[in-house]
């Protein structure tokens, strides 16, 4: 049943699990119920760390629920959230819980005990804005009143929605009576008018009302965008601050300012135009920009307006993860303003096919973005990181109800447990997978989990492992806030919780050749430290792992990658492979291409792969790759000119180039690998069907990446094949890698350019149309389910380009 050799090891190990699910559903049993890794090792005849492995990818790809145990058990996510759509279902489950806890607790996931303050609820208010919202409550609470305090930001970055906040935080904790105003003051309407804004503050003899200061008594009194104030205006204001009183015309008593003056300005606090006042305010904080912002933090803020915005209209609203991705990936110069005017827009031109269609739901997709917006997006580093944390949701679609409720985003609103994600692992798996792991994860951890992380252990104890590690030189450059640091940090962490609560270590030692008497050392250190701060006696064996984990930093620092060498018969042949797999500076290793002539001597040739050799070689050898004789047997010729260690691999083609330089890239975030990793490495890649697969999932990943702006890659190919294979099927074609780049590379571009309403033109289309009209039909019918599924359609300049395609495929076939 579960052996069928055409799915992939991860799919057969997600059928097991799925096929538990439903019958637990189908008998609404839900304790103690789940799959480990043990039973689907044995039902699979797999290893277990196989299994292990495979159920942890499933689960970080947001496929599966992960219930912490002994064993750890899993479920399939996606068939919970179909039998309780309106249900919290949590990815985690702590130790000590069961899915049956959420199921009966309601629609939300349950709340914690205390009740949240603004702030705490503020997105950000556990990353990027953790500092700025412990100035404001430390501002706030300072007696008598709190502390002047000067926001700074650029245009629309929520400066006053900060300052609300700060308000309703004063409000919620006492602070300020029930009575208390929040008065604003709109500087720019003073702009040039100084007597003006005196009469506002102070008041007048011919009126009696209350001026802006008893107005603002036992709240806030808030100069909007200060700068705008001229020299005079800024000078009452500075009165106001230094001296903390102020004369009613026509008396002569001083009176106190009781209330807590705050300002705002979109210019930095030591810019020439605001210096003057600025230096006045005790308190001075910045707020970031939108695009500044941590990319988990900016997608929450996109999210939440669209959660106002159901709410709004009253209307569910639906749209795809790529639409997000558009949102996600632009740039947004005016900040908030900007994102809640294009989300604004988007909803309304989806509107407007409501009251076509009369459907209840508002769909948003490409068609309803803006130019603008789309215009706006652009390639960056990011665009993994987004794809990483949009591949998350279980579900293509977001879905908001007319209550602005979305189940389908509760993991970045609930990540209290996300630590406790980093905390424990499968029982009993090595000591080396399990650090393997820990790095793995590491690499893509948010600052938002740095901070938890570091909460983990006493700011003293802290300090002590970064003292005891830095005094060492090799680990001088390693920063306080590294990734490699906090997962130390987590390491140490771990074990004293697990000592605490004499739970034994979830992995078992092992030899490791890589550690050094310096590393046990600096472990011993630790552990003593540690035992000291805490009282405990940490384990030899939770000892081990410290040791390990050191070891581990060690390599990912130090230890320089193999070379590679890429050898082929013929013209261009081995460049244009090097040049498919994309090198870039952040790759830590060499690779280089060499193409052997017909006309070239051999004896010249080898003098070029010596030096090639010299130069790709970092000091830990050069895997050379090469297609046939008399190149397949170089390891000793290179060795006895270079002394550079090397190793030979044969059958060259590009899917095993994509596999080698996939371990490489995917071994910086782990440990380095070492020439000898390859003696026995498995080409699996040359075989027809795993060659396409991995042939497509690396133009995928590494070429379109890098070149499409907003749509999603993997999604467009998907697609894209779909399309493409039914075309072939019909032309009777026989598809290879030629045919794969050509078509995926044009039509993954063209539907950019359709979504952005730029498709090209093409000269004497009416021509083209009429002598291939047929082929023009067959293209297009098998290009509905693109046209469906992006909420396009192709036009008839874009439908020749492709076509030509075909063209010369089809006149081959007949000769």
């Amino acid at each position: 049943m579960y052996m069928d050799t055409k799915s992939s090891r991860k799919e057969r190990v997600y059928q097991v699990v799925q096929d538990l699910t439903k019958k637990a559903i189908a008998a609404k049993n839900y304790s103690n119920i789940g799959m480990d890794a043990y039973v689907i090792s044995i039902i699979l005849k797999i290893e277990r760390s196989n299994a292990s492995k495979e159920l942890n990818d499933l689960w970080r790809e947001g496929r599966l629920i992960k219930i912490q145990g002994r064993p750890i058990l899993y479920l399939s996510l996606e068939d919970f959230v179909n039998a309780y759509p309106i249900k919290y279902i949590p990815t985690f489950i702590p130790k000590g819980k069961q899915l049956s806890d959420y199921l009966e607790a309601g629609d939300e996931p349950t709340k914690t005990k205390h009740q949240a303050s603004s702030f705490d609820m503020q997105v950000g208010a556990r990353g990027s804005l953790v500092e700025q919202i412990l100035s404001a409550k430390a501002a706030i609470n300072y007696p008598p009143y709190g502390l002047p305090t000067l926001l700074c930001g650029n245009l629309g970055i929520g400066k006053m929605q900060f300052a609300h906040d700060m308000y309703d935080y004063a409000m919620e904790t006492g602070k300020f009576s029930h009575n208390a105003n929040f008065v604003i003051i709109n500087c720019m309407d003073y702009a040039n008018n100084a007597q003006r804004l005196r009469l506002r503050l102070f008041g007048s003899l011919e009126k009696r009302t209350k001026n802006l200061i008893e107005q603002a008594n036992g709240g806030i009194l808030f100069f909007d965008e200060v700068q705008k104030l001229d020299s005079k205006g800024k000078e009452l204001l500075i009165d106001l601050i230094h001296k903390g009183t102020y004369t009613k015309p026509g008396e002569s008593h001083l009176r106190d300012v009781n209330a807590m003056i705050l300002a705002s300005t979109t210019e930095e606090a030591d810019s020439d135009n605001i210096i003057s006042v600025s230096k006045y305010f005790p308190v001075i904080i910045s707020l970031p920009d939108i695009d500044q912002r941590d990319i988990k933090e900016k997608i929450e803020l996109i999210l939440s307006y669209f959660s106002k915005e159901a709410k709004n209209i009253k209307l569910p609203i639906r749209f795809s993860k790529d639409v997000l991705f558009c949102f996600v990936q632009a740039r947004y110069k005016t900040n908030i303003t900007q994102l809640r005017s294009e989300i604004k827009l988007a909803c309304s031109r989806a509107y407007l096919d409501i009251l076509k269609s009369h459907s209840r739901i508002l769909t948003i997709s490409f068609q309803h973005l803006s130019n603008d917006l789309l215009n706006r997006t652009y390639n960056g580093d990011s665009k993994k990181k987004i794809s990483l944390i949009l591949n998350q949701f279980p579900n293509e679609n977001i879905f908001f109800d007319e209550n602005g409720s979305c189940s389908d985003t509760q993991y970045l609103y609930h990540d209290e447990n996300n630590v406790q994600l980093l905390e424990d692992n499968e029982d009993n798996i090595g000591l080396s997978e399990y650090t393997a792991q820990r790095l793995s994860l590491l690499k893509v951890m948010p600052k938002r989990q740095q901070i938890a992380i570091k909460a983990m252990l006493t700011p003293i104890a802290v300090d002590t492992i970064y003292e005891i590690i830095t005094r060492e030189m090799i680990f001088t450059n390693l920063s306080l806030n590294s990734n490699l640091f906090i997962g130390l940090i987590l390491q140490v962490a771990n074990a004293i919780k697990r000592t605490k609560n004499n739970i034994p270590a979830p992995f078992t030692p092992e030899v490791n050749e890589h550690t050094q008497p310096l590393f046990t050392e600096l472990s011993n250190d630790i552990v003593q430290s540690m035992n000291a701060i805490y009282n405990i006696k940490i384990s030899q064996i939770e000892k081990e792992g410290i040791c390990d984990f050191l070891s581990a930093i060690y390599q990912v620092l130090y230890q320089k990658p193999i070379g590679v060498l890429v050898i082929s018969h013929g013209s261009c042949i081995a460049k244009e492979m090097v040049r498919f797999i994309n090198p870039t500076e952040k790759d830590k290793f060499r690779i280089e291409a060499l193409d052997y002539g017909y006309e070239e001597s051999l004896k010249a040739f080898l003098l070029k792969i010596y030096d090639r050799a010299h130069f790709v070689n970092q000091g830990s050898g050069v895997l050379i790759l090469t297609d046939m004789m008399p190149f397949t047997s170089l390891q000793s010729a290179v060795y006895e000119a270079t002394g550079i260690k090397t190793a030979v691999m044969t059958g060259l083609n590009l899917p095993m180039l994509i596999k080698i330089v996939d371990e490489l890239r995917s071994s910086d975030a782990n440990y380095t690998i070492s020439l000898d990793a390859f003696e026995n490495f498995e080409n699996t890649a040359i075989e027809n069907e795993a060659s396409n697969s991995q042939f497509i999932q690396r133009l995928t990943d590494d070429f379109l990446g890098e070149i499409l702006t907003f749509i999603n890659p993997q999604k467009a190919v998907d697609t894209l094949l779909v399309s493409l294979n039914g075309i072939l099927d019909e032309l009777h074609i026989q598809s290879d890698e030629s045919i794969l780049v050509k078509f995926i590379t044009h039509t993954t571009s063209m539907l950019e350019r359709v979504i952005r309403k730029e498709p090209l033109d093409y000269q004497k289309l009416k021509r083209f149309t009429k002598e291939h009209s047929k082929l023009i039909q067959l293209i297009e019918n098998h290009l509905r389910y693109v046209n469906e599924t992006f909420g396009i359609q192709i036009p008839p300049s874009e439908l020749a380009y492709i076509t030509e395609i075909f063209i010369p495929l089809i006149k081959e076939q007949t000769l």
